[in-house]
């Protein structure tokens, strides 16, 4: 995941995100090992993200997001989270490796109960691995159309429909069209 903003080459996020799980994890009070071991990845793994030198997969980042408690797109982000407003021009972007969606930050910050997305899927997009989190996601489809994948259910959905289901569940989103897709997501707790 790579949030954009400000230009940084990738080796400056790498640190950047490092920095920010060793901060996260003193919080803890959590070693490397006790980290590692309750994310089940390797100490070594852990320690090479820490120090900028790994770029962890997004399941990785989830683990070590969950083992710490804190949500995943706080470990992205640069800025920290306050206010009540979010202007257009403002809002913080985050990309996933290997998907071409761009997810905009509607929430002032990800400390609340809940996160509000402006997620843009280009032509074709298939999103990224299923994913699953606890709580409770809905999302209405702005533009476009959008295929939800929810286990092995799949439900198609076209400009104006929503839907809320339980991210527990394995779910991808996909833009079955050969136009752009834009939804607005919200997630329960901010844990993604």
């Amino acid at each position: 995941m790579v949030l954009t903003g400000p230009t940084r080459g990738a080796a400056g996020a790498d640190e950047a995100l490092g920095g920010r799980i060793r901060r996260a994890r003193a919080r803890r009070e959590l070693s490397v090992a006790d980290l590692a071991g309750r994310a089940g990845v390797s100490k070594s793994l852990v320690s090479q993200i820490e120090r900028g030198i790994a770029a962890p997969s997004i399941d990785t980042v989830r683990r070590l997001a969950s083992v710490l408690q804190v949500p995943v797109f706080s470990l992205f982000l640069e800025d920290p989270d306050d206010g009540m407003v979010v202007r257009r021009a403002e809002r913080r972007v985050v990309r996933y490796p290997g998907s071409h969606a761009t997810r905009e930050i509607l929430s002032p910050t990800l400390s609340g109960r809940m996160v509000l997305l402006w997620v843009t899927f280009p032509p074709g997009e298939d999103g990224r691995e299923p994913v699953r989190h606890v709580g409770e996601e809905s999302v209405v489809v702005i533009r476009g159309a959008l295929e939800v994948q929810i286990g092995d259910q799949r439900v198609r959905l076209e400009s104006g429909d929503s839907m809320t289901f339980d991210p527990d569940a394995p779910h991808a989103f996909r833009n079955p069209s050969q136009d752009v897709t834009e939804i607005v997501t919200v997630i329960s707790p901010p844990n993604i």
